[in-house]
């Protein structure tokens, strides 16, 4: 068998320090960016899609740090350098700095335009332990080794089922685009958004098929919800249709805004954007249609680009007391 000089060992094995250290940087840094950086591109399938990685990526980024130490340890082979033996109690150690670093990244996405969520917190833990039960299982055999990477895997697949099927809604949306938003499909709500209210499907009304999306109103100053995630290039379109229902026992006004990707640039200010007002009369049906020619030419100093449709928000002003809204088959025509 080759033998290496002692002092050419402890070169080579400094070198491999100095290399799975870089390595374990750059991981982290990867991961960083991830949680981090304020991607360009947005929508809800991209959405969705991202949270679907969290449960993998963080199962993969521990499984790598682990590994970086002691490489048998996550069951690569022995001609591997260990230069950190690894036992559970620094697997869990190193798993613990990873979950706190996944906290403060999750936080830190506040800061950079993003959405920190205690469900991304939830599914980055979830990955993270399925790492240990992989870890766990490599110094077991037969059943128990079989049933860790089995709960493992359980993990993963759990944590996935809900962006998995959120992914699936915002693929049906897409599909059936020039329908913007028909509030058939449960999971669609997950495209609404609420400002200073409350909102739900609803059977009590709906224009086209079962359900509509009912708001509640509390009192204060601009209640409303807003569609945000929906196919934003409306230019081959004519009409933007939606239909409205008052189910209080007096007529409510309520505010229609429209405004592109663009909006943002000039600091939201009110003459760059589309706003009309509608008044709705008791226990009746309202169908609102909506000239995007209208739209276009809504803000003063520019067109409004019709490619890039931003939020469709629908709102009241100066809610006296708590007032109900039904919404329902927001669509695109020719």
């Amino acid at each position: 068998m080759l033998q290496f000089p002692v002092e050419d060992q402890s070169r080579l094995l400094r070198k491999t320090v100095v290399r799975r250290v870089i390595l374990a940087v750059a991981l982290l840094c990867v991961v960083a960016i991830g949680l981090v950086f304020p991607f360009p591109f947005g929508g809800r399938l991209s959405g969705e899609l991202f949270d679907l990685a969290h449960a993998p990526v963080f199962c993969l980024a521990l499984l790598c740090l682990i590994g970086f130490c002691d490489p048998p340890a996550i069951g690569l082979p022995k001609r591997f350098a260990t230069i950190l033996p690894m036992n559970m109690g620094r697997a869990v150690a190193i798993t613990i700095a990873l979950m706190l670093a996944g906290i403060v990244g999750e936080y830190a996405q506040k800061f950079a335009g993003r959405n920190a969520s205690w469900a991304d917190v939830l599914a980055n833990s979830a990955g993270m332990l399925a790492a240990l039960a992989w870890v766990a299982s490599r110094k077991v055999s037969g059943f128990r080794r079989r049933a860790l990477v089995v709960a493992g895997l359980g993990l993963i697949v759990a944590i996935s089922v809900n962006p998995l099927r959120n992914a699936w809604d915002a693929i049906q949306q897409q599909r059936s685009f020039p329908m913007l938003s028909s509030l058939e499909r449960s999971r669609e709500l997950g495209s609404w958004a609420r400002y200073r209210s409350e909102f739900e499907r609803s059977t009590q009304w709906a224009s086209d098929g079962e359900y509509s999306l009912k708001a509640t109103l509390p009192p204060g100053e601009y209640p409303g919800v807003a569609l945000v995630y929906f196919e934003h290039d409306w230019l081959e379109y004519s009409q933007l249709q939606l239909d409205l229902m008052n189910p209080n026992d007096e007529p409510l006004t309520v505010t229609v805004k429209l405004f592109d990707e663009y909006h943002a640039e000039t600091g939201y200010q009110h003459n760059d954007r589309f706003v009309r007002n509608f008044i709705l009369q008791p226990g009746v049906p309202t169908p609102i249609a909506i000239d995007l020619a209208d739209v276009e030419a809504a803000p003063i100093s520019r067109k409004m680009n019709l490619e890039c449709m931003w939020s469709i928000e629908i709102f009241s002003c100066d809610v006296m007391r708590t007032k109900y809204l039904f919404v329902d088959h927001l669509r695109l025509t020719k």
